[in-house]
C-alpha cells in the first residue's frame, strides 16, 4: 500500500493510497529470450549443431521476476495522480496570480523526470507546470522526503 498527496503553504489535499496491485498499475513483464536458431540451407548439421549449443550456452539463466519495494508506472502516474496535483495547482493559481508554484518530487522514473519524451513529462507541460527536479530518496535536499518518512513510520505502527 502507498500513498501521496498536495500539500503548499496554505493549503493540503487529502492523503489518497494506491497499491501495485491495482489493475491500472500494469508493471512489465519479463522479456522473452531470443528463440532458437532455425538451420540455415547451406550450413551442415555439424555446424548447425555448434551454432546451436553456443546459443544454448549463452541464454540467460531463467529468473523469476520478483518485484521489491514501490513500482509505479509512467501511464497510472499519469491517469491517477497527476491530474490532483494539476487541479491543486490551478486552484493555487487562481487563488493568488502573484505567486510562482512548482511541483516538487523526487527523480523517481514515474515521474517522468528522467527524459522529456514520455507521457507524464508532456501531460506536466501541457499544463503549465513546473517542476523542481530532486535526487529519489534525498531528506537533505527535498523537504517533502522528511515528510513522507514520518507518514511511513506512523502508518507501519
Amino acid at each position: 500500500l502507498h500513498m501521496y498527496a498536495w500539500v503548499n503553504y496554505y493549503k493540503k489535499g487529502p492523503l489518497n493510497f494506491y497499491s501495485e496491485d491495482d489493475p491500472l498499475n500494469k508493471l512489465l513483464s519479463t522479456p522473452k529470450p531470443p528463440g532458437k536458431p532455425r538451420k540455415k540451407k547451406n550450413e551442415s548439421w555439424e555446424q548447425y549443431g555448434k551454432r546451436l549449443t553456443d546459443w544454448e550456452a549463452s541464454r540467460p539463466p531463467e529468473v523469476e521476476l520478483q518485484i521489491t519495494g514501490a513500482h509505479m508506472t509512467q501511464e497510472y502516474y499519469t491517469k491517477k495522480l497527476l491530474p490532483d496535483y494539476i487541479k491543486a495547482l490551478g486552484d493555487a493559481r487562481l487563488g493568488d496570480s502573484s505567486k510562482s508554484y512548482y511541483l516538487m518530487e523526487d527523480h523517481d522514473p514515474s515521474h517522468g523526470t528522467k527524459t522529456t519524451h514520455n507521457i507524464a513529462y508532456r501531460t506536466k507541460d501541457e499544463s503549465w507546470i513546473s517542476h523542481i527536479a530532486h535526487p529519489p530518496q534525498s531528506p537533505d535536499l527535498n523537504p517533502t522526503e522528511g515528510m513522507w518518512n514520518i507518514l511511513l513510520q506512523r502508518t507501519e505502527q
